[in-house]
């Protein structure tokens, strides 16, 4: 699996993936697309600023902003206000990004960029933020009702302790917008004292006890194709020590989503990763299954275990629909083009550490742009029914577990769901959904 993810990130065209904007950075600049005018010149300038921004690199982004605005003036051309605006809004935002690189990440604090800012969160470096503050009040000037900057222009306040003192009365936000509504206690930020404050993209986290040792460990992942899966274990003091390396996971990255399982009833629970959300058909990423050895390591047992699949998803649920004693899997994958379809996945779990796939023959085989699911009994017949929530307006899909498909063969694997969506009366009309769960 390291390897095949490995090949797929090397392998992958960055125009087609919204994280990997410091590959298409280098490219635009060494070995940039044929242009044969001005326009597509300026057009081609402020993709390059903008990739560079994205990647971080945020200086470059500044002055090729800036040459992109002095472009505009040597060569007399015109991109109306609107179009200046659009440069001058992206300026403001690498100025605030500046100021967060050099103050929240490089000068961290437990304070910093926790809303509404605290004395301790103020940049010390202010360049950044006064530099934005420039920008967003010239914009606002021209643009009075551009509440984008408006909001721009009160957070680079608050970072240089301004708010709301010398915030101009006409683009004000006033305090008691962000007033709670009851007292509300704040939670003080310890993850650096931790040492869990890893600097990475978004993506999902389980705390639970990997050891058995009855303490709660940490186990994070990140969205991106460089995102490493990561590994903490809680050493019982207090602190957590970062054994990713230890535990057999370097190498193993994106993941916008994790779970655990105990797939092989072994008492040791095991690491389920999803991948390849939100990227189309460039999302056609194996998932991971991995085994817990109960000795502090963990063996990707995705291929073996009959899982291997590429598809888009960042959503599953483990249940036993069939009521072995062994936890299957669905798993909600991403599907947008109906001519090729992401059709969604149920696995039953053989209890031997294989799975058989058999949405489709069980009556699941949904091909929709699915975002969440969750099972519960929800007609307490004693069998686990699924819910599963769509982005997609009036889709999301309650289906009725019916037990066997054939009579007397319990623990075949080949049960019947039945769409119950409209029966039961919970069938939306207008809602595009994401997550979703039951309760009582």
């Amino acid at each position: 699996m390291v390897s095949l993810l490995a090949r797929m990130r090397d392998q992958a065209d960055p125009r087609e993936f919204p994280f990997m904007n410091d590959r298409l950075a280098d490219i635009l600049l060494t070995n940039p697309p044929p242009v044969t005018n001005l326009d597509q010149q300026l057009q081609l300038r402020v993709m390059l600023g903008t990739e560079l921004l994205k990647a971080g690199r945020t200086e470059a982004a500044l002055k090729e902003l800036d040459s992109t605005e002095k472009y505009l003036d040597d060569n007399k051309l015109t991109i109306g206000p609107r179009g200046r605006g659009i440069l001058r809004t992206r300026k403001a935002i690498a100025m605030l990004r500046l100021g967060e690189q050099e103050n929240c990440q490089l000068n961290h604090t437990a304070e910093s960029c926790l809303f509404p800012l605290q004395p301790a969160g103020f940049h010390q470096l202010p360049r950044g933020s006064q530099g934005a503050v420039t920008l967003l009040t010239e914009q606002l000037r021209l643009f009075p009702r551009d509440l984008s900057a408006r909001w721009l222009l009160n957070i680079a306040h608050m970072t240089l302790g301004e708010y709301p003192d010398k915030v101009d009365s006409k683009w004000l936000i006033p305090p008691k917008t962000f007033a709670s509504e009851y007292d509300l206690p704040r939670f003080p930020e310890i993850a650096g004292s931790l040492g869990l404050d890893v600097d990475d993209l978004a993506g999902g986290c389980i705390l639970d006890d990997f050891d058995n040792d009855g303490f709660i460990d940490v186990v994070a992942s990140a969205w991106g194709f460089n995102g490493q899966l990561r590994y903490f274990h809680n050493d019982g003091n207090g602190r957590f020590t970062e054994r990713t390396s230890e535990a057999g996971l370097a190498g193993l990255i994106s993941g916008l989503n994790v779970q655990q399982t105990d797939y092989n009833n072994d008492g040791w629970l095991d690491i389920w990763v999803m991948r390849g959300a939100w990227w189309g058909k460039q999302g056609r990423i194996p998932n991971s299954l991995l085994r817990n050895n109960a000795d502090g390591t963990f063996t990707d047992v995705t291929e073996e275990a009959g899982l291997l699949s590429f598809h888009p998803t960042q959503t599953s649920v483990w249940f036993d629909y069939d009521g072995d004693g062994w936890l299957d899997v669905f798993i909600g994958n991403e599907s947008e083009d109906p001519n090729d379809p992401e059709i969604s996945e149920l696995y039953h779990n053989n209890g031997n550490g294989k799975f058989t796939e058999c949405a489709v023959a069980s009556g699941l085989g949904v091909k929709l742009f699915v975002k969440g699911v969750t099972s519960a009994d929800y007609d307490q017949d004693g069998r686990p029914d699924l819910y599963i929530s769509c982005r997609q307006r009036g889709v999301n899909l309650l289906f009725r577990n019916e037990g066997p498909a054939d009579p007397g063969a319990t623990n075949s694997g080949r049960w019947k769901f039945t769409d119950v969506t409209r029966k039961t009366g919970v069938l939306d009309t207008n809602l595009i959904s994401f997550p979703t769960w039951f309760f009582d």
